[in-house]
């Protein structure tokens, strides 16, 4: 074989090699991407730390566990790592990637901070039901009420709208219809109050003493005689 011969053979060597190592390595790399190595993906890598318990990494998806036995470059064995799903419809399912583990990863690998617990309680307050019954138009009515941390929440067992109806306030509720006319109402056990006649402001007796009278009898001593003066010649006379 003469020297331009062994060249070739040898290049072609050279490009059998080089599509082997090619085909090896798209088995790793679904799609064949060749820029897969440049796709990054953001996950919370689990420590041994009860104060610090994850970590922010920036790995590759080739760094991450594809389904085709990849070691993850040391994540391959760290079932506690938080790793969002990526790849699409053949690409990686994700890890840890729960509620919990979502709320993680978006604090920054951070464990947020346990929330309070809220305060419920539950309870019970008559209110007066509005009918359509002229004659009868309110009934009264035990209905249930839950207060989370305070705050009401309003169900009144299907009585939410009804914009008639009398209800007292409680905790956080300002109350319904519960004016002067309403709490009066709902004080009559939610039956309207009948109303009174006004009274009399004047009080008129019923035998009035008459006046006294003076009564001129035969016996009485009349009285002296006035003296009308007279005019006469001389003068006034008596």
């Amino acid at each position: 074989m003469n020297a331009r011969g062994l060249a070739m053979a040898l290049g072609t060597f050279a490009l059998l090699l080089a599509a082997g190592t090619a085909a090896q390595a798209g088995d790793n790399n679904p799609g064949n991407d060749p820029h897969m190595e440049t796709y990054k993906v953001t996950i919370c890598h689990a420590t041994a730390s009860e104060t610090n318990p994850y970590t922010v990494n920036h790995v590759s998806w080739n760094a991450v566990d594809n389904g085709l036995n990849i070691k993850w470059n040391g994540h391959g064995d760290h079932t506690g790592d938080i790793i969002p799903p990526f790849g699409g419809e053949n690409g990686f399912p994700g890890l840890n990637y729960d509620e919990a583990g979502q709320a993680i990863l978006a604090n920054g690998c951070v464990v947020p901070a346990d929330e309070p617990e809220p305060v419920v309680e539950t309870g019970s307050v008559m209110i007066c039901h509005a009918t359509s019954d002229t004659s009868d138009p309110f009934v009264s009515d035990q209905v249930g009420w839950t207060s989370t941390d305070g705050v009401v929440d309003i169900a009144w067992n299907g009585h939410d709208d009804h914009p008639a109806d009398i209800i007292p306030p409680f905790l956080s509720y300002a109350g319904q219809n519960y004016g002067t006319l309403g709490q009066a109402i709902w004080d009559n056990d939610c039956v309207v109050p009948t109303q009174e006649p006004d009274p009399q402001t004047t009080e008129v007796p019923d035998d009035e003493d008459e006046p006294e009278v003076d009564v001129l009898s035969d016996t009485a001593t009349p009285e002296a005689p006035v003296a009308t003066p007279v005019l006469s010649d001389a003068g006034y006379t008596g």
